[in-house]
């Protein structure tokens, strides 16, 4: 277990986005984590779980819909307005 722990997050930290995981740079944690294996492996788990999420976009608010896009409602409106006029229909259709 121990071995596997070690495995794990020295491969983690290699393979981590940023270049600073948790703001500490990356051959920092390497090096804490083969000369320290133990204290290093449970430091890097303890921010990784701890720490702030690294900016994967996860947790930030969704792009906006096409019905944020006033261009799109106003396209819709002239839409239906058209569809109102070829059917012959003036007056707004009730929901």
């Amino acid at each position: 277990m121990y071995v596997g722990l070690t495995a794990y997050t020295l491969v983690d930290a290699i393979q981590h986005p940023d270049s600073r995981p948790f703001g500490v740079p990356r051959p920092v944690w390497i090096a804490a984590i083969i000369v320290l294996p133990l204290v290093g492996a449970l430091a890097w788990m303890v921010a990784k779980f701890r720490g702030p999420a690294p900016d994967t976009g996860i947790g930030s608010p969704p792009p906006p819909g096409p019905e944020d896009d006033p261009e799109y409602i106003e396209w819709l409106e002239r839409e239906e307005r058209r569809r109102r006029r070829e059917r012959g229909d003036d007056a707004p259709e009730s929901p």
